[in-house]
C-alpha cells in the first residue's frame, strides 16, 4: 500500500515512516503540501491539519477531486468542530488524533 505523509514535524514523520515501513507499506514523506503535490500514486493519506503552507482540509478536498478511491485522514491534536467534521464528511475523509501511535496506525493500514 502507498501512504502519503504530510506533517511538519520531522519526528512524526520518521517515526510514520518506520512504522509504516515495517507493515510493509510504501510510504511517501513530506514536510509541505508543495512537496506532496509530486506524489501522485497513494491508496491512503494521512495529513496534517495546520501545516506552514496550507490547509490541510483544503488540501484534502484537492485530493479527494484527485484520488477518488484513496483512504484519507486529516490528522490533528485539535478534535475538528461541526464545520471542519461536515467537510470531512462531504468529501469521504476522516479524523484521526495526534499523536497517532504504531498500533492505531496498523489499524488504519488493516481496515
Amino acid at each position: 500500500m502507498n501512504v502519503l505523509i504530510v506533517d511538519d514535524s520531522e519526528e512524526l514523520l520518521l517515526l510514520l515512516n518506520s512504522v509504516l515501513t515495517k507493515l510493509g507499506c510504501n510510504p511517501h514523506c513530506c514536510a509541505s503540501i508543495a512537496q506532496a503535490k509530486s506524489v501522485t500514486d497513494f491508496d491512503m493519506a494521512l495529513i496534517d491539519w495546520n501545516l506552514e503552507d496550507g490547509n490541510g482540509v483544503d488540501y484534502l478536498k484537492k485530493l479527494r477531486a484527485n484520488h477518488p478511491n484513496a483512504v484519507l485522514y486529516l490528522m490533528s491534536a485539535t478534535r475538528p468542530d461541526q464545520t471542519i467534521q461536515k467537510q470531512l464528511d462531504q468529501i469521504h475523509a476522516f479524523y484521526e488524533p495526534k499523536p497517532l501511535s504504531p498500533i492505531r496506525l496498523k489499524k488504519l493500514i488493516e481496515l
